[in-house]
């Protein structure tokens, strides 16, 4: 059996897992491909050529990127406090990040965009770089289907006759001082419609040299509006996401990318000057020297093992799954999980250094890889990580009695998920297994189990009823359904929370808060012990509340170190793994008495950046009459 990659060189309620619905990138037809036209003009300054490459001169070197914006009156139809949100913030934010990020080889103002032809037949000049329509422009010119290009962006129209007599009609307009415009609209698309998706983008014009995308549009869905504040982040990690896919992080760029020196590094067809055109994929075709179809010998699945002969890491592994908007044209999610250049949002999503090399290889920009976010997934665990499937990885990490991390084997839906849960490395958010019981068998391809279950990492296993293990699976299948830790949500009368533990919105109701939790922007996720009790009803009736996990406020004291705050009451942390056991009445709720306990982190962990935790005494925690009645301090035993 062989597994083809594509590779690019360079509880309380119903329980639901953080995965936002899948972003879109349209790859446009071929037909609806435009090119503004390159101008090679002489610099006022010097009477010299702008040259592609920079040279000497400051006016020449590469200059940050400059993207405009332009809001399509659909935008205008949001209520007002949505579009302060993406006008005034969310936008300008996702812009501001690129263009501080990338920078151009080469730049011409104005930017005038390429008028559409009547028809789809069209004239390239090899000397000079042009399009040229053959037989007129027409009167309206869209990027995207439904987005049209105001007039005060277009060139002049340039066409030939039935005689093949080329004319100029029309005036030049003043065009924009920018090196990319960005259209934005927000319109309720049948692509809105296909898995409830956030937005899409599009490239709509190439410049006609050297190909480096110059305009380009983002749609928002309507639907997908939020303005929650635990949705903000993920708000704007979709739209630099999209802007990107407009940029030029598409599949069907692939075929238009150049070296160092601006040469293609596909060949060209002469007589259109593009890549060739594959009717089949509905894309122009890239060489290998951009992307290759790489042959897996030992993919391993269900009971089957193969062999395999491959030594060394050939670039990054691009996602295989999902339609042409999806597929090919974003990063491989088991791969890649949290980058953000993969096909589905469901957690803590970041630009990496892989993407921002991606962006260089184009040739078309210079990258500032000081930008770029730091990326953890997957570090340090090899290259058997990224080339063998997600059961080989987990079979071979079990048999060595190693831990399986990042991806999980428990099932929510078969065990008590209230002592499965676990913090992410940030401490900002509760993490659970995804793993899940389909309702139908997975693809063969996607078994990631066989006839056994595993528990609890203690290297016993636990049958599960005849073929079961075909409908074991990660929620997210564009991970080629490999389970992992990922953030929850809880659905509670139509109302979602998340399990972030910054927001204020994500606080349990009062009556509902059994484990005091504190959500905020202080707020860190701690883990206990045991299970909590409460003694209600004047201590004569008792509740066990096994959730072991929760998000708490804390403090850094320059003389007590790591304090925790459990219902405004402090408790001091003197080290790591120490528990605190503490006893607290509360008279102001149905419940009478809490027997709980928090296990402490270290103070560097919290506090690294704002106390000297050195330099705090490590004496056992102070008897203090306010503090003494309500807690005691335990060490891990």
């Amino acid at each position: 059996m062989f597994i083809f990659c594509l590779i690019l060189f360079l509880n309380q309620s119903p329980l639901l897992f953080s995965e936002k619905s899948p972003t879109c990138h349209l790859i446009p037809n071929n037909e609806k491909l435009l090119f503004a036209n390159f101008n090679r003009k002489y610099h006022s300054k010097s009477q010299r050529e702008i040259p592609f490459l920079a040279n000497k001169l400051s006016y020449d070197a590469p200059k940050n990127l400059i993207i405009h914006p332009h809001y399509d009156p659909s935008f205008n139809k949001f209520p007002l406090d949505v579009i302060n949100l993406y006008k005034d913030y969310l936008i300008p934010e996702a812009i501001k990040y690129w263009e501080s990020s990338l920078q151009v080889k080469y730049r011409y103002f104005p930017l005038l965009l390429g008028r559409s032809c009547l028809t789809s037949q069209i004239y390239f000049n090899d000397v000079t770089k042009n399009f040229i329509c053959d037989s007129d422009c027409s009167k309206i010119t869209k990027c995207g289907d439904y987005i049209i290009i105001p007039e005060e962006h277009l060139d002049m129209c340039k066409y030939c006759d039935d005689n093949k007599e080329c004319n100029k009609r029309g005036k030049r307009n003043r065009g924009i001082n920018a090196d990319f415009i960005l259209y934005i609209s927000a319109i309720n698309t049948e692509h809105c419609n296909i898995s409830n998706t956030v937005a899409f983008a599009s490239y709509c014009q190439l410049e006609s040299k050297y190909n480096r995308p110059v305009a380009g549009y983002v749609n928002i869905c309507p639907s997908s509006i939020s303005t929650r504040k635990s949705d903000i982040h993920p708000a704007l990690a979709t739209l630099k996401h999209e802007i990107l896919h407009s940029l030029g992080f598409s599949a069907g760029l692939f075929g238009f990318f150049i070296d160092k020196h601006g040469r293609p590094m596909t060949k060209r067809d002469p007589i259109t000057g593009k890549p060739y055109f594959n009717h089949e994929t509905n894309m122009y075709e890239a060489s290998d020297r951009v992307i290759k179809n790489i042959k897996r010998k030992d993919w391993k699945i269900g009971n089957t093992t193969i062999t395999r002969n491959i030594t060394v890491l050939e670039g990054a592994e691009l996602e295989d799954q999902g339609d042409i908007g999806t597929r090919l044209t974003h990063w491989e999610k088991r791969v890649f999980e949290n980058e953000a250049m993969t096909g589905t949002y469901t957690q803590n999503s970041i630009f990496s250094r892989i993407t921002f090399a991606f962006l260089e290889d184009t040739g078309w920009y210079l990258v500032n890889y000081s930008m770029a976010e730091e990326y953890t997934w997957g570090a340090n665990l090899g290259c058997d990580f990224v080339k063998k499937s997600c059961k080989s990885w987990i079979d071979d990490r079990r048999s060595k009695h190693l831990s399986i991390r990042p991806y999980c084997d428990y099932s929510p839906g078969n065990e008590n998920i209230n002592s499965k849960y676990e913090c992410n490395d940030k401490r900002d958010a509760v993490l659970l297994c995804n793993l899940i019981k389909y309702s139908h068998e997975l693809p063969g391809i996607y078994r990631n189990f066989d006839l056994y279950y595993h528990q609890d990492h203690d290297h016993t296993k636990k049958k599960f009823s005849n073929n079961s293990s075909s409908y074991l699976g990660g929620s997210v299948a564009l991970a080629d359904y490999c389970p992992f830790m990922q953030q929850v949500s809880w659905s509670i009368n139509n109302e979602v929370r998340d399990s972030k533990c910054l927001y204020e919105e994500n606080q349990p109701d009062v009556n509902k808060n059994y484990i005091l939790e504190d959500y905020g922007e202080n707020s860190k996720c701690l883990l206990h012990s045991r299970s909590w009790l409460i003694y209600t009803d004047k201590c004569n009736s008792r509740i066990t509340v096994s959730k072991t996990i929760g998000c708490y406020n804390y403090e850094c004291d320059s003389k007590e170190g790591l304090l925790i705050i459990i219902n405004q009451e402090k408790l001091k942390c003197s080290h790591k793994d120490q528990v605190l056991n503490f006893t607290m009445g509360l008279s102001q709720k149905n419940f009478s008495l809490y027997y709980g306990n928090i296990i402490c982190p270290s103070c560097e962990e919290l506090c690294h950046s704002k106390i000297d935790c050195n330099l705090v005494s490590n004496e056992t925690l102070k008897n203090e009459t306010k503090m003494e009645k309500y807690f005691s301090v335990s060490s891990v035993t």
